[in-house]
């Protein structure tokens, strides 16, 4: 999509570009990376960021002055785009005092309240048909936007402003496919038992028109901004939050015979607090305390998060699951049909939760000697944790096996 010269502020001295609320709204595209993305110089490459050929992990993320940059090198928090008051790039070279690492850093300001109270609703969906079917000659994935903003200002000094997002998504692979139906396919695994006993499974596969299985979202969200004004001391608070369950079939059509499913629950948090004390028209204290939190875990649609479970037939078949097993903790050996592998019902995945949180602080004291000079000192610190863990479930099965896994002598601990 062009660029209208209206809606793109370029600085030609520092190449920096930023676009305000009005520019964001009148584009056909949705989302903090969707917006970088139609910037010049910008692009996506296995889903991060690049910016005039610089490198994702060289692009420091901030929100309202806190650098919210994860360890993925990405923006560590969901933005509901409805309450970004301006959008800017500055590639290449920017001032030391965000104390930002790479060479790009990319900014992002908050709305806040008004003089008056302000209500707003906006909802968006393409739910017109059921998945898979046509509707004005293009596909539903089944989606919808419903955003709700309050803002407004408390005794004249003290403003607010609420953004609440929830975004649905049944399919957001969206991609325009179209299905096929083979009957009769004759299983040729010859790692199966029953195939070379000549007693090979005949079944018919299927697979749906512009509706990609396996791949659907519902994220929860909230932004805010409050800012007290109790001069000469000012305190602004930034708090964000998203809850996002997702599902992940990056092979859908040949896990297509495969009805269980797993999803992620992720939940992520920010608040941060900017304190600004003024002693006089030239000298300034300001204090900025954060703290960020993302839990991520991996769930099964049978158990849960309880792993230990997933690859034990005799718990599928008590709670009423239907899965294919060979022995008591393996599924079934795949189907090979023309040459291809498919998942038998009851195929389970490796179990993994991770977390990432810190703890930061910034104290920065500026002194206005003239108009166009200033002399700033400070120190700021951060305290991070990461955590990591990931196992594959038919670990379980060394339990009955005296402790023999996929060759291997393991120790197993009840």
């Amino acid at each position: 999509m062009p660029i209208k010269p209206s809606a793109l502020k370029n600085d030609s001295l520092s190449n920096t570009f930023m676009l305000n609320h009005k520019d964001i709204e009148q584009w056909p595209v949705r989302g903090l990376q969707a917006y970088l993305q139609l910037l010049p110089g910008v692009t996506l490459q296995d889903g991060l960021l690049h910016i005039r050929g610089g490198g994702a992990s060289e692009n420091s993320f901030w929100i309202n002055g806190f650098n919210l940059t994860s360890t993925s090198a990405s923006m560590g928090i969901h933005l509901i785009p409805e309450a970004i008051q301006t959008l800017t790039v500055k590639p290449g070279n920017f001032s030391v005092a965000p104390y930002a690492a790479g060479t790009n850093l990319v900014t992002t300001k908050l709305k806040s309240g008004g003089a008056k109270p302000q209500v707003a609703v906006y909802l968006q969906t393409d739910k017109f048909t059921d998945s898979g079917q046509s509707f004005l000659n293009t596909y539903t994935y089944r989606e919808h936007i419903v955003t709700g903003l309050l803002s407004g200002t408390v005794f004249d000094k003290h403003s607010y402003f609420i953004a609440t997002e929830n975004h649905s998504i049944g399919d957001y692979q969206e991609r325009f496919s179209s299905g096929f139906a083979f009957n009769n396919l004759v299983d040729m695994n010859q790692t199966n038992p029953d195939v070379n006993m000549g007693q090979p499974d005949t079944i018919d596969l299927t697979y749906p028109d512009g509706f990609t299985p396996g791949n659907s979202s519902n994220r929860w969200a909230i932004n805010l901004f409050f800012t007290f004004d109790f001069d000469p001391l000012t305190i602004r608070i930034t708090g964000l939050y998203d809850w996002l369950r997702y599902y992940h079939d990056d092979q859908p059509m040949l896990s297509i015979f495969n009805q269980r499913d797993f999803y992620f629950k992720q939940r992520t948090g920010f608040i941060g607090a900017d304190i600004n004390y003024a002693f006089n028209r030239r000298t300034r204290l300001n204090v900025k305390l954060d703290y960020y939190n993302r839990f991520v875990e991996k769930h099964d649609d049978y158990f849960g998060d309880n792993w230990r479970q997933w690859p034990d037939s005799t718990a599928v078949s008590q709670a009423g699951y239907s899965a294919d097993f060979r022995n008591a903790w393996q599924v079934q050996y795949p189907y090979r049909l023309n040459g291809f592998y498919f998942d038998r019902n009851g195929v389970y995945e490796d179990y993994g939760k991770q977390e990432q949180s810190w703890l930061g602080g910034e104290v920065r004291f500026s002194v206005r000697l003239h108009t166009n000079h200033k002399v700033e000192a400070g120190l700021n610190a951060r305290q991070y944790t990461l955590r990591l863990y990931s196992i594959n479930p038919e670990i379980m099965l060394a339990k009955t096996t005296g402790g023999v896994f996929n060759g291997r002598t393991i120790r197993c601990d009840n």
